[in-house]
């Protein structure tokens, strides 16, 4: 492929990904944000893994398990910094 492209496409994919748990935080009272954001940022991480095993040929089940365990580890780390850091929400 063309790696200006993949890069390109990569991007936009990231971006995308990223505003999905954004969405609640436009529209509700804080405390309700957090449940919904994270359930949000699970069904598309659940979702991802499941279009890249289809393009893959892979385990749909176990890439998008895959998935989400590693989208779960960032968020977890982050949460761990920003409590390191004496940082919070509300």
């Amino acid at each position: 492929g063309d790696p200006v492209g993949a890069a390109v496409s990569s991007f936009l994919a990231f971006a995308v990904g990223a505003l999905v748990p954004l969405i609640p935080w436009l529209a509700a009272e804080p405390l309700a944000t957090i449940a919904t954001s994270a359930v949000l940022g699970a069904v598309a991480a659940l979702a991802v893994g499941a279009t890249l095993a289809a393009f893959t040929e892979r385990s749909i089940v176990g890439t998008a398990l895959r998935q989400l365990a590693w989208a779960t580890a960032a968020c977890t780390a982050t949460w761990l910094i920003g409590s390191w850091l004496g940082t919070a929400i509300g």
